[in-house]
């Protein structure tokens, strides 16, 4: 699941039922649609205030672009656009995706034209200007309103994709599908519901994929990473879901924003991340989207790697869903080239690229676009960490440094070599251990920082 969710325990009754706070959590993504960019931009801009995933596009044909791409759960689209009307474009979306929510918006409002976009299928029909608390009020309702609408395609009769299992609460929703909280036998589960765009003409080719690929994760056992229990096909829309471990935790991303975790503790959950990885990389998966909102950490700060939502196993074309590559800011920069070949060395960069942000409080790249963010990590170089951090000690820059090199071959071959760099540095001298020396004679031949 995309977002910053984080769980506490609550009571209920004689029970104790696991509470979800929505506080921080990425709820869900949203494409605005309007060719003013004046009022695309501001849109764009409020809705991420409140951590949504926002995209946009100019026109209907650039917003059928973007749908082709990724899963939206809300479309924002201004009724007067050149070429395909909003209106136009109602009773296509909702023909093809039933469970996106459009809000309709309009500079000319009359109140016939409401009425008749309401009954075609339109969530709202809101007005120009727009105000921030009007805009945030109806993209939430249509936020749950989408949501709820995927849970009732994949429901059972028993209110439950499987058999055997009860809904307890809706945990949030992202561009994978829905995540709910439910129960079986006492214990509490999450469970992922995939969208429902999984079908089509081609639903048989991805449900073989989805079933091949969440058999082996259903196989792996590590104690920092989310265990998949069971998976399947709902009956009712052969729609894929898999049942996973329920993590009372606070995801990576949280602490990040914080500021709240010592240097021992930042460096304990480096080391944690790179041993999961480690684990999946032997057994040929390539996680793909390691990110901090995908790290949940506990409150005795043990982590839990999630979301194998785009997994990949090695030497094979099989994705879990579609060929989305993971989230740009913490991409490699090979990830970028579809020609190149991505191996474990990706993950390996994402991982530096959380380190990095983890004990300086930035990002090692940045950008305003796609394009300058995707230039920045393919030639920038970034700010030398210790000018950063009076914390950081000669050697953790140095292996920070070697996961961040731009060239795969020049990183460190294997994650389990990370986990080993940061425990001999720990026990040997940091200024004359031989590992020092040589990363340091390979960095000076080709500089990381700046």
């Amino acid at each position: 699941m995309s977002g910053t969710e984080r769980y506490a325990p609550i009571s209920n009754g004689n029970s104790t039922v696991p509470m979800f706070d929505t506080k921080r959590m990425a709820t869900g993504s949203i494409l605005v649609i309007d060719d003013d960019e004046l009022v695309r931009s501001f849109l764009c801009d409020a809705l991420k205030t409140e951590n949504y995933d926002v995209e946009s596009a100019e026109n209907c044909d650039q917003a059928q672009e973007r749908i082709a791409e990724k899963s939206f759960d809300v479309i924002l689209c201004d009724i007067n656009l050149p070429g395909m009307s909003g209106e136009e474009f109602l009773p296509f979306c909702k023909k093809t995706y039933p469970c996106v929510e459009i809000i309709l918006i309009t500079g000319q409002p009359g109140i016939d034209d409401a009425v008749h976009a309401v009954k075609d299928g339109a969530f709202d029909y809101l007005p120009k200007p727009i105000s921030p608390e009007k805009l945030f009020n109806r993209v939430s309702a249509a936020m749950d309103a989408s949501t709820q609408c995927e849970i009732r395609r994949v429901s059972a009769d028993n209110g439950s994709p499987a058999k055997g299992y009860k809904i307890v609460r809706n945990l949030g929703s992202g561009t994978m599908g829905v995540v709910l909280l439910v129960s079986k036998d006492d214990e509490y589960y999450a469970m992922k519901i995939l969208r429902s765009e999984m079908g089509g003409l081609d639903s048989d080719r991805k449900l073989q994929r989805f079933s091949r690929e969440a058999e082996i994760l259903t196989q792996i056992n590590h104690p920092n990473i989310v265990r998949f229990f069971e998976y399947g096909v709902s009956p009712k829309d052969n729609v894929p879901y898999f049942v996973m471990e329920f993590v009372a935790g606070q995801p990576l991303s949280l602490h990040i924003e914080n500021g709240d975790l010592q240097i021992h503790e930042k460096l304990h959950i480096v080391k944690q991340i790179a041993s999961a990885l480690a684990f999946i990389h032997e057994r040929g998966i390539i996680h793909r989207d390691v990110k901090p909102a995908n790290i949940l950490v506990t409150g005795q700060k043990e982590v839990k790697l999630s979301d194998f939502g785009i997994a990949r196993i090695a030497d094979s074309d099989l994705t879990i869903t579609h060929e989305m590559l993971g989230s740009p800011a913490y991409m490699s920069p090979e990830a970028f080239d579809a020609s190149k070949k991505k191996d474990q060395r990706s993950d390996i960069f994402s991982l530096g690229t959380i380190c990095y942000e983890l004990l300086t409080g930035i990002k090692p790249f940045s950008g305003e676009t796609i394009t300058e963010l995707m230039d920045s990590i393919r030639h920038d170089k970034p700010i030398e960490p210790m000018r950063l951090s009076l914390e950081i000690r000669p050697y953790i820059q140095d292996i920070l440094a070697k996961m961040l090199a731009k060239a795969p071959d020049d990183r460190f071959a294997s994650a389990s070599d990370i986990v080993k760099a940061f425990d001999k540095e720990h026990v040997e001298s940091p200024e004359s251990s031989i590992t020092s020396r040589l990363l340091r004679t390979l960095l000076l031949r080709k500089p990381t920082w700046r």
